[in-house]
This record gives structure tokens, C-alpha cells and sequence, in this order.
């Protein structure tokens, strides 16, 4: 595999995203519901962006971001808040009591092949839906 290294004089970050228990939603309220709620994530993480940040859709429901460079406790509350906002969306066109929560994991870059960085956020992912989802984990 190549050894891609990425060039840059200030820590920037990889920050993944995934939509808690994505697949229940789709089965409780189907896959058009699924969709705009896709949609309504994404548009609500664009609104949190720093401006030279850049969202991704993985696939599924999972997002990624660049993060502009920031440093780890910056990241750390960058992360927290889209956790805890997030929560408090309202869906009304949904269903009035239904949440939509996130797990995330972030790692900021040490100077690592991209592979090695995608892991430790992706490591940092998991961490938070281990520890019972709707948390944000920080390498």
C-alpha cells in the first residue's frame, strides 16, 4: 500500500461520525424518514464546520470531517458539542419524541501515514459506541 503523508505545519484532524442505531430508524420509520434524517445530520454538521473544514459521507451513516487545524482539547470540545446539540434536534417530521444521537471519534494528526490516522479515529469510534453511544473520544 502507499505511504501517503499529509503536509501540514499545524495539527488538523479526522473527526468520524455515526448515527446511533441507524438501522432501527430505518425499520421503525423507513428508509424516505432514514434519508432526511441523513440529510438534516449533514446539514447540521456543514452548520458546525470551521471554515476550511471539509464533510465526507463514508457510506451508511458515517461522516468524516477534516478538521482545520486544531489542537486536541479543542478538538476534544469541538466534538462534545456536536454530541450534546445534536441530541436535541427535534424531528417533528419524524416523530415529536424521536432523538437522533451520535458516537464519534477523532484523532489529530501526528504525522502519521493517513491509514494510521484513520484507524486511531475509527479506534475512537468505537470507544464511544462501547461505552453506550452518544459520546465523542478524542487520540
Amino acid at each position: 500500500m502507499t505511504d501517503y503523508h499529509v503536509s501540514c505545519n499545524k495539527p488538523f484532524s479526522l473527526v468520524i461520525i455515526d448515527v446511533d442505531q441507524f438501522k432501527g430508524i430505518n425499520d421503525k420509520y423507513g428508509h424516505v424518514a432514514g434519508d432526511e434524517i441523513l440529510m438534516q445530520v449533514a446539514a447540521y454538521i456543514k452548520d458546525k464546520l470551521y471554515p476550511d473544514d471539509m464533510l465526507f459521507r463514508l457510506g451508511g451513516d458515517e461522516f468524516a470531517v477534516i478538521s482545520r487545524c486544531i489542537d486536541y482539547k479543542t478538538l476534544q470540545n469541538y466534538i462534545a458539542d456536536i454530541c450534546v446539540e445534536a441530541s436535541q434536534l427535534t424531528w417533528n417530521s419524524i416523530d415529536p419524541s424521536f432523538t437522533c444521537t451520535l458516537s464519534i471519534g477523532a484523532a489529530v494528526y501526528r504525522g502519521e501515514t493517513i491509514e494510521q490516522l484513520i484507524n486511531r479515529a475509527d479506534e475512537q469510534l468505537y470507544i464511544s459506541k462501547a461505552n453506550g453511544r452518544n459520546r465523542a473520544n478524542v487520540a
